[in-house]
């Protein structure tokens, strides 16, 4: 969508093609995973208007300085609806009760300044000539062209991945890093990061606390990711049949609980077992620890206890 804002600044029209629905469409697809585990798998968490960015946490932090002016994007965002305390604060936040009406409002500068957004439009191939995206193609077969193509594939969307791979295109295979997310009552890290007693509560003038670790295990880097103060862990897989989480909290941040992801770091080593795969190797290594999770979280379903129900289905599976 940023990209979308700054071709109609230089004088492209864009067309924005999303797999899912909008983002009010949206939050009915999300229904079935919070309730019974089952995925929609075109339009849900992931798929869809905004991308996973829509219902995701809103955090603007970054260390990165040299990849264009961050505080352009605070400024575009705050221009549709953000709060204009991300332009000043330390670590910026907006809340995932905030994002999908600014999606909603960056989606309506676009069609107003001649942009197009098609939902429920799915890239299922691509227009080549002269070894040139020129296009692509949609599930319902037609053909969109322009002068210039970003695919926008995210984390999830390994179907594009694959038909790059089948259309010669070249693939670098890169390390990244996996791991769970763990969850906390927020009072317990408040009392740690504040140095409270343990009868204390946080005073109201003090945010929800947030912690960062990083350490050195053998020869890995393992540290923390996308700690979420006073928020929840929420499923996002894209597909049956695997266990995916992400954690995000609502602008207050003001949930009972934290949570954190805690990551290990990969090489590309790791993926020998998926060699075949050629650069795909580690996006199969990737989804075969989702769907290894997925089985474990059925066995303890399967334990018939409604202790183990509630912790690994509703409160959502964090016994990785």
């Amino acid at each position: 969508m940023f990209a979308a804002l700054r071709c109609l600044e230089l004088g492209v029209r864009p067309i924005i093609l999303e797999r899912g629905k909008d983002a009010s469409a949206r939050r009915f697809d999300l229904a079935p995973i919070l309730r019974e585990g089952r995925v929609i798998e075109e339009s849900n968490y992931c798929f869809g208007e905004g991308g996973a960015g829509t219902f995701s946490d809103g955090k603007l932090y970054t260390r990165a300085t040299k990849r264009g002016p961050v505080a352009k994007v605070y400024e575009v965002l705050v221009a549709h609806g953000a709060p204009e305390r991300v332009l000043t604060d330390a670590h910026p936040h907006i809340g995932s009760n905030l994002l999908p009406n600014v999606v909603k409002s960056m989606r309506g500068s676009i069609i107003a300044a001649g942009g197009e957004v098609r939902f429920e439009t799915k890239v299922v191939d691509f227009l080549l000539k002269q070894e040139k995206i020129h296009g692509v193609v949609t599930a319902a077969g037609e053909d969109i062209s322009g002068d210039a193509v970003i695919l926008a594939t995210g984390h999830s969307a390994r179907d594009v991945y694959r038909l790059l791979a089948e259309k010669k295109i070249l693939l670098e295979p890169k390390p990244f890093a996996v791991g769970f997310r763990i969850e906390h009552p927020q009072p317990f890290i408040d009392r740690i990061q504040y140095h409270l007693g343990r009868a204390e509560e946080r005073p109201r003038l003090l945010p929800a606390a947030r912690y960062r670790l990083a350490t050195k295990i053998r020869d890995r880097g393992v540290h923390s990711f996308c700690m979420c103060p006073g928020g929840v862990i929420a499923p996002c897989a894209t597909a049956e049949g695997e266990v995916v989480t992400n954690g995000w909290s609502p602008s207050k941040r003001d949930q009972a609980t934290a949570n954190s992801g805690i990551v290990v770091e990969l090489k590309l080593e790791d993926f020998k077992p998926f060699a075949k795969f050629g650069a795909l190797a580690g996006m199969e290594f990737q989804k075969s620890i989702e769907q290894k999770h997925c089985l474990r979280l059925k066995r303890c379903l399967l334990l018939k206890s409604a202790h183990l129900k509630q912790c690994c289905l509703w409160r959502l599976p964090n016994l990785l």
